[in-house]
């Protein structure tokens, strides 16, 4: 019987490679916003992958995503420069997301 690697929780394989992607946990996004809109605010910061608004809301009641971006040397660093990011009158939690911590720029 063949075994089969056991797929990570962002749905890669367990052996895969990141391709140099952090993934960056986003809250508190205001109801009325689309992946559009993430994009115009986030992507100051660096290049963007790809962003994922969950249909479903935190504990607080908040809409939450995430962002991927492209090429990030320092995640910490980049975590730091976002953490006073607004959008409209909501001010973004962003931290690095827990399937991020074995991506590019964390040793």
């Amino acid at each position: 019987m063949e075994s089969r690697r056991p797929a990570k929780r962002d749905g890669r394989s367990a052996g895969s490679e990141n391709n140099g992607i952090t993934k960056f946990y986003v809250a508190r996004l205001p109801d009325k916003c689309s992946s559009k809109d993430i994009a115009e605010v986030l992507g100051a910061y660096g290049e963007i992958e790809g962003i994922y608004i969950a249909r479903k809301r935190d504990t607080r009641g908040y809409r939450f995503g995430f962002a991927s971006f492209k090429g990030v040397e320092n995640g910490r660093e980049l975590e730091k420069k976002m953490a006073s990011v607004w959008m409209g009158s909501f001010r973004l939690f962003i931290n690095v997301a827990n399937v991020g911590l074995g991506c590019v720029g964390f040793d």
